[in-house]
């Protein structure tokens, strides 16, 4: 502190002690130097002013859009607050405004925050449309964009200068629905000109517009002037000096150097606690600051407690608005990635920013759209997929990188998978078993493979096993049987076909034995034809010495009367054996149709086992 009071002191005495030996000439120069210095400050000042009025702005325009998008009424413009006024009013009351306005398209005012006279009039007919604002609605009306209207006398503010900006209020769709007007007053610009960095006792610092319209002092001797842009209008800060004569002033100020140097002294080591205090409490405020936003990331801080207007308010404040920036684009970013999480892939940053949260801003959206390409890619994809169409490649989507690329060998695997699988289903859809899917598949494209070949083998085998057996059965064979292990509906055929050779071979053993006693009976016909054929060639003999006799008989008559009676004996021998011989032929016949009957019997047999060999081919060709 001591070493301020020092390093303060010193320049003190030496630029007094120097401009009280210098010349006149250079006295003014210094005069001329600080003017232009003060007129510089007052210049940032003036810029900043400018600035913060278009930040406030705009946020203002915000608030308005975001409660319009809203979907509530007008009445949602002056919601209270803990202030115990209107949203609008506390802000304006805080921040030095007039009055704050909100006018729809029509020219209405539908908002003010003062209501005063010009609340609910008309600005394209009524009585203020030549005033500074209707002039600022209708050029934010016409540019749709940032407007500015320049101070004249305004009749609401008692006939005192007002100037207007005003910004478009946006819906959800970007259009302008109404337009935000914010009346500035003559004093926030009187006060920047007539702080207390005075220029002298005979300077003056005064803001020049157009038509000569000036702020903080009189015209006077211009010595030095500056332009600086107000809102888009150019404006002049003149700073003026009279000419005076400072010869007697610079020998009282040398005779009252050495009165006032230890009081200067004393007075300074006051001022430097005071200055120290004052700049230093607001640094360490903002490193303060600084320190939890790095150590916390939350960008929801503020710095509350500076409320001066001079350079550290504006520091302050200027923070504030760089912070409420940052905590907006990441908030819009987190939004946007929340959206896409939940699957809303056209959700959007809408809100403008500036340099590199623009970028940001940018980035997010882009990466936004590419995920939304990529998503809708991958719809299409599953479309084609749920609609068999394995031949689709992503053709007409913007969708580049490892994503496509993977989407297509996907598809491109799944083709030839199914390209294969229909090959081996067609060919035992036509009775070749043979074929087998023969492609490298993956995951559950392998286990598909796997059981199809499993299946189709499955069928080959038990078609091959009910094959073998059905020509078995045509040949004669009926040992044999379908032995291989099934399941389903193969099952099944095993044990219908089995079934039907076990009963074909039960029907072809029970004709066997019919057979057998058929071949029996036959025996016992050809035995008893054989004695038949006998008897029938000894009666033959019989009659051949019958007749012989007879024919002696008849030439011995007359000789042998003894004879007759032996003939007459032997023909009722005769007859009685022709009859027997008649009984055997009456047997004979009726083996016959027994031997008939047993052929009919065989016969029905027959059809049976053709019957059932038809119906066994039948289930190997269903199989």
């Amino acid at each position: 502190m001591i070493v301020f009071v020092v390093f303060s002191a010193i320049p003190f005495f030496g630029i007094s002690w120097w401009s009280i030996s210098g010349s006149f000439d250079n006295l003014q120069e210094k005069s001329q130097q600080r003017l232009e210095s003060v007129r510089e400050i007052k210049k940032v000042l003036l810029e900043n002013y400018v600035l913060g009025v278009r930040y406030d702005a705009e946020d203002l325009a915000a608030v308005a859009s975001a409660i319009q998008q809203s979907g509530k009424e007008a009445t949602a413009y002056v919601p209270t607050t803990a202030y115990g006024g209107g949203l609008f009013v506390d802000f304006i009351t805080r921040h030095g405004y007039a009055d704050m306005y909100l006018v729809d398209l029509a020219g209405d005012v539908i908002y003010s925050a003062k209501k005063r006279e010009d609340y609910r009039t008309n600005l394209f007919d009524g009585e203020y449309a030549q005033s500074g604002l209707g002039e600022v609605f209708q050029e934010v009306l016409k540019a749709q964009a940032y407007g500015f209207a320049d101070f004249s006398v305004y009749g609401p503010s008692q006939g005192e200068s007002a100037s207007f900006v005003g910004l478009p209020v946006l819906d959800k769709q970007g259009k302008m629905v109404m337009v935000m007007a914010l009346q500035l007053t003559i004093d926030a610009i009187n006060a920047i000109m007539i702080h207390p960095q005075a220029t002298g006792e005979a300077g003056e610092l005064s803001l020049v517009g157009p038509g000569q319209l000036a702020f903080g002092g009189e015209a006077l001797a211009t010595s030095a002037y500056t332009p600086v842009d107000i809102f888009g209008v150019t404006y002049a800060i003149v700073a003026e000096s009279e000419e005076v004569d400072l010869t007697g002033q610079l020998t009282d100020i040398y005779h009252e150097l050495y009165r006032i140097g230890s009081a200067a002294a004393v007075l300074l080591l006051l001022l430097s606690f005071y200055v120290s205090g004052f700049f230093s409490r607001p640094i360490a405020a903002l490193a303060a600051l600084f320190g939890r936003v790095t150590s916390t990331g939350d960008f929801s801080l503020r710095a509350e407690k500076i409320v001066s207007k001079d350079e550290l308010g504006h520091i302050s404040y200027s923070l504030n608005r760089l912070l409420k920036t940052f905590q907006l684009a990441i908030g819009e970013s987190n939004r946007v990635m929340g959206d896409i999480a939940q699957g809303r892939f056209e959700s959007r940053i809408e809100t403008d920013f500036y340099g590199d949260m623009e970028t940001l801003k940018h980035g997010v959206n882009e990466s936004a759209e590419s995920v939304e390409r990529t998503m809708y890619g991958l719809t299409q994809v599953m479309h084609a997929i749920s609609s068999g169409n394995f031949s689709y490649r992503l053709e007409g989507l913007e969708m580049e990188g490892e994503f496509r690329n993977l989407l297509t060998n996907t598809l491109t695997v799944m083709e030839k998978a199914i390209g294969q699988i229909n090959i081996v289903m067609e060919a035992a859809a036509s009775g070749n078993f043979d074929q087998r899917v023969e492609l490298d598949l993956e995951g559950d494209l392998n286990r598909l493979k796997s059981v199809i070949n499993s299946s189709i083998g499955g069928i080959a085998k038990a078609l091959e096993e009910s094959v073998e057996v059905t020509e078995a059965m045509a040949l004669g064979d009926l040992t044999q049987r379908v032995e291989g292990e099934y399941e389903g509906r193969l099952h099944q055929l095993k044990q219908a076909l089995n079934s039907s050779v076990d009963k074909m071979e039960q029907a072809v053993s029970a004709v066997l034995e019919v057979s057998d006693s058929v071949a029996s009976n036959a025996g016992e016909i050809s035995s008893g034809s054989e004695q038949l054929s006998q008897r029938t060639n000894q009666q033959s003999a019989s009659l051949e010495e019958t007749s012989s006799s007879m024919e002696q008989m008849a030439a011995t008559i007359q000789l042998n009367a003894d004879h007759a009676n032996l003939a007459g004996t032997l023909v009722a021998s005769g007859k009685k054996e022709a009859t027997d011989g008649v009984a055997i032929v009456k047997k004979a016949v009726n083996a016959m149709s027994q031997i008939d009957e047993s052929s009919q019997k065989i016969s029905s047999i027959v059809d049976l086992i053709d019957g059932i060999s038809f119906q066994t081919n039948l289930l190997a060709l269903n199989a």
